[in-house]
């Protein structure tokens, strides 16, 4: 987990919640995919914003990036 803010050198205090929910199904996505994908009513919902959700098979202390594009959001 890496906790930054939307735009560049900003800093300030922040919290961070983490909690395991079982409401929702994840797509398996493997390193050098790219998976698209469309926000919409029918997607998980935590009480403020809609997502989908990936996961990958990793190694503990394995560096990643995760980078996310929208045209419509954000």
């Amino acid at each position: 987990i890496r906790a930054t803010s939307f735009s560049v050198n900003e800093t300030g205090a922040y919290t961070l919640f983490i909690t395991q929910t079982e409401d929702c199904v994840s797509s398996a996505i493997s390193f050098g995919e790219i998976a698209g994908g469309s926000l919409s009513a029918s997607d998980c919902y935590n009480g403020l914003r809609y997502h989908d959700r990936y996961g990958f098979t990793g190694t503990a202390g394995q560096k990643i990036m995760i980078k996310m594009d929208s045209a419509d959001f954000d």
